[in-house]
Parts: structure tokens; sequence; C-alpha cells
């Protein structure tokens, strides 16, 4: 058991590991952080066809983020922090809520990133997916844009 700590490595997120980190220190509670590597789909065409470096793409994309992840669980260790981290392929939310059944999580920790109301019906709020569909509870950490 412990919390499961959504982080998109490409935007803000330290908001959201604050939040994470004093609730783990109150609560001496694992922390978790998730990363799901979600491809957007303009990357996918640089370059050629749309499938030609598909997977060299998001490979690159998962080291680049396993090196990150690494970092900020050895750091988080340097504060006295039990936390380990996963990356997942596939849909962000459910990908998430997956994860979150699979550890038992007692709790997910996501941010809310303000995108605009076009913006969130266009690719749809990775939080609301989240926290709509979730089977533990969901702390949203509002994070500025």
């Amino acid at each position: 058991m412990g919390f499961l700590v959504a982080i998109n490595l490409f935007e803000e997120y330290q908001e959201i590991l604050d939040q994470a980190i004093c609730l783990s220190k109150a609560l001496s509670t694992q922390l978790t952080l998730i990363y799901v590597e979600s491809l957007d789909p303009s990357m996918v065409i640089e370059g050629g066809g749309p499938l030609l470096h598909l997977n060299r793409i998001i490979s690159e994309r998962i080291e680049e983020n396993q090196e990150k992840l690494e970092k900020l669980v050895k750091s988080l260790k340097k504060e006295g922090i039990n936390a380990d981290y996963s990356i997942e392929k596939g849909v962000i939310p459910q990908a998430i809520i997956q994860k979150a059944k699979e550890l038992s999580s007692s709790m997910i920790i996501i941010g809310s990133h303000g995108n605009t109301l076009l913006m969130d019906l266009l690719t749809g709020s990775t939080h609301e997916g989240v926290l709509h569909r979730a089977e533990c509870p969901v702390l949203v950490v509002p994070c500025k844009s």
C-alpha cells in the first residue's frame, strides 16, 4: 500500500511531488511515481511515414524519462522517503488506474494543469478520467500552467 503519484515529465510536476512528499512524510507511506508514455501522434510523422520511426521514438522517450525518474527517486530516498517508479505505455487515465489496482494504492495523486475547455474537449482531461474511474481516493493538485 502507498500512494501512486502521476507525473508528466514534460510539464511542471513539482507541485504534485511536493504534496506527495508532504503526505508521505506525515503518514510514513511509500510513493510510486508513474509516468505513462502516450505518444503524441504529431510526433510520429516527423522524418517519414507515420510508423517508420515509431519504435525508435518511443524507446528514446522511455529511456530519457527513466533517467529522470531514477534521479527523482534517488533524491526522494535521500529525504528518507520510500519511493520507486513505474513507466507504463497506453492511454494515460486507464494506465494510472490499472497501476493503482496492481499496487493496491491507497491514494492516487495527480495534477490538474488548467487546460482550456477546448483542449479538454479535444484531448480529454486526464485527472477527470482518473477521478471518475479510480477505486481509491484521488487527490487532484492544481498546477500552474
